[in-house]
């Protein structure tokens, strides 16, 4: 018998249809790992939005859930009786609601050496924010900062002429002023005696404007036994006008608040 051969022709159209095959499921593995890694890549962004949508809104939830603090500006002026400023900054220290804005005039920081133990820098210490007196473009400068209220402790007889002037060319008289034109409250704990003409008639203008004059006046019923009493007590009635309560403070036919 004669042996058969397989043609040449016949023989490469075999090769080439086998390396077709080859090609066509090594292509088709490579493109299926390509869809693997494209869907892996996608998995994974899709994994980190979703982790960071979820950390946001954690942080949304964190911020509704904590109450923003209320701003009250205190602002200490070069009269007599720095101590009182000092005390009602370490009581609205010691409340977590509110948060305290401050500014001291030159005369306040030399009345703190003089009638007080404490440094300007100790003193400060009780503050949440603090500014300088002559930056005008500060934060309280502007009646779009909302805030509780400002309180002058102690209220030296120039500063109330700069109030009752509108004559704003420190930081503590236009925030001042920024209260009264805002209405809201302003109050001034006056440290002055005698009172001249000249001082009645800036004061005078002052309430008119708006602002509550509280002068840092002993209450004797309270029967104090030291200078911290009657401190606490002084600073607990002006708080008390801001609708602050201050341990200690005693009201008239009542027990001692908090």
């Amino acid at each position: 018998m004669q042996p058969s051969f397989v043609s040449s022709g016949s023989h490469r159209d075999s090769c080439s249809f086998c390396i077709s095959k080859t090609a066509q499921a090594v292509f088709s593995f490579w493109r299926l790992r390509s869809d693997q890694q494209e869907l892996a890549g996608i998995l994974r962004r899709f994994e980190e939005v979703t982790k960071n949508n979820f950390r946001n809104r954690r942080k949304e939830e964190a911020c509704m859930s904590v109450p923003e603090k209320k701003r009250v500006v205190v602002a200490m002026s070069g009269a007599s009786g720095v101590v009182l400023g000092i005390e009602i900054l370490r009581v609205l220290r010691a409340n977590p609601a509110y948060e305290t804005h401050v500014v001291l005039s030159r005369g306040a920081e030399l009345t703190i050496a003089a009638e007080t133990e404490h440094t300007v820098e100790e003193v400060l210490q009780w503050a949440d924010h603090v500014y300088d007196n002559n930056n005008v473009g500060a934060r309280i400068a502007s009646g779009t900062f909302k805030t509780e209220g400002m309180l002058v402790v102690p209220c030296s007889m120039k500063t109330v002429a700069g109030i009752a002037s509108g004559h704003s060319d420190n930081l503590l008289l236009r925030a001042a002023d920024v209260t009264l034109k805002e209405r809201r409250p302003l109050i001034l704990a006056p440290r002055e005696s005698p009172l001249g003409i000249i001082h009645l008639r800036n004061l005078l203008a002052v309430a008119e404007a708006g602002a509550l004059l509280l002068p840092p006046v002993i209450s004797y019923y309270q029967k104090p036994v030291s200078l911290e009493d009657m401190n606490r007590q002084i600073a607990g009635k002006i708080l008390d006008k801001l609708g602050i309560e201050t341990p200690g403070f005693r009201r008239w036919g009542e027990e001692d608040t908090l």
